[in-house]
């Protein structure tokens, strides 16, 4: 188990960034607001995919974040896969 933690603990945070937000989209599209586009592409690269939810509902906001959230997640794990095999390399 310990050689899949760093890449699950990775993917978790993943998650919640994408929750996160999922909540801070909502929040500025009921406040008539337009958020920083720089934050939401440096955390959520999957994020650009939220264009296609412009005219979507509630419901179908939710749902169309939670997918985004996954993919962002398994991102995450990617990336924490990738340093935990450089962290792992023996030095010379």
């Amino acid at each position: 188990m310990a050689k899949y933690s760093f890449p699950l603990r990775f993917a978790i945070l993943g998650f919640c960034v994408g929750i996160a937000l999922c909540g801070y989209t909502f929040y500025l599209t009921s406040h008539q607001r337009i958020g920083n586009e720089f934050l939401f592409l440096i955390l959520c690269p999957p994020s650009i995919l939220a264009m296609a939810l412009d005219n979507a509902g509630v419901f179908g906001g939710v749902v169309g974040w939670l997918f985004i959230s996954f993919i962002n997640s398994a991102f995450y794990a990617l990336v924490g896969a990738l340093l935990q095999r450089v962290m792992a390399t023996p030095q010379r």
